[in-house]
């Protein structure tokens, strides 16, 4: 913790304790892991935007050490497939610290097990990332306008 005593041979201005520019190369070697790394860096993708969330916007920093950033990667690229910025979602999700707390999501011990997500205002498309979130048991999009194959 960089509040404490700062050990000289880590990132102190970074809570991730390594430099931005670490922080930047590990994240991308970790998303390119469930992601095409086309995506990860085309302006405007749902991939790119949820990238650029991990790097720059997430109030509660997310490292690339850490359990969760994958699943907050992934459900962060199901918001912006979805529309989520203007829609209903966009008050619960991306907003607080745990995604386990987001609107629609149930956790067993801070993994994603269920998504039910039921609103009219959400479009798009069913992103392929969704398959990786390994401990997903049930999907429901229930009267929504969003399409596609459901990952496996």
């Amino acid at each position: 913790n960089c509040f404490e005593v700062c050990d000289p041979t880590k990132f102190c201005s970074d809570p991730c304790n390594i430099s931005p520019e670490q922080r930047q190369t590990d994240t991308i070697n970790l998303l390119e892991t469930v992601s095409d790394p086309i995506l990860l860096a085309t302006i405007n993708t749902p991939q790119n935007k949820a990238f650029t969330f991990l790097l720059d916007d997430d109030d509660v920093v997310v490292c690339p050490q850490d359990d969760n950033v994958l699943q907050i990667y992934i459900l962060a690229v199901l918001f912006f497939s979805m529309n989520g910025p203007t829609s209903s979602l966009s008050l619960s999700w991306l907003v607080t610290a745990n995604e386990c707390d987001w609107v629609g999501l149930e956790c067993a011990d801070d993994v994603v097990t269920t998504i039910t997500i039921d609103s009219r205002d959400l479009t798009g498309t069913i992103p392929s990332e969704l398959g990786k979130l390994q401990n997903l048991e049930k999907i429901d999009f229930f009267d929504s306008n969003l399409f596609g194959p459901i990952p496996s």
